[in-house]
């Protein structure tokens, strides 16, 4: 039996010796692609984490759930989900902006809202309502 590599005749010896080091190498390229992946996934959910659990994130969500016109549009926020979103602090001083799909009752919607931290207090200074 003859046996080929890219239509070139080989002996069994280097054809076997191809083929183990053929699937030795899609394994590798397999668990490298893997790892990527996975530290991708660990990355992006971890930084949503430290988001959504920041002092900002907090404050952001308190003044969204008790928004007088944000109520009006949903008739009540069920949930609250950090789509993206920033937070900057220098020692007392800080910034944060968030962009939060928010479920309403009634209607849902998206908001842009920017706060500011002075002497360690998270403020809103700007929201904005899809």
């Amino acid at each position: 039996m003859q046996y080929y590599i890219n239509n070139i005749p080989v002996s069994k010896e280097g054809y076997e010796s191809y083929e183990k080091n053929r699937k030795k190498r899609n394994k590798t390229i397999f668990l490298i692609i893997s790892i990527i992946t996975a530290g991708t996934f660990v990355f992006y959910f971890g930084v949503f984490a430290l988001l959504e659990n920041s002092d900002a994130f907090t404050k952001a969500e308190e003044v969204i759930r008790n928004n007088k016109e944000v109520l009006e549009i949903t008739s009540g926020v069920k949930n609250v989900m950090l789509e993206t979103g920033s937070v900057k602090t220098e020692g007392t001083t800080g910034e944060a902006e968030f962009y939060i799909e928010v479920d309403g009752i009634k209607k849902d919607t998206g908001i842009y809202i920017h706060l500011k931290k002075n002497k360690n207090k998270w403020e809103a200074d700007d929201i904005k309502i899809d």
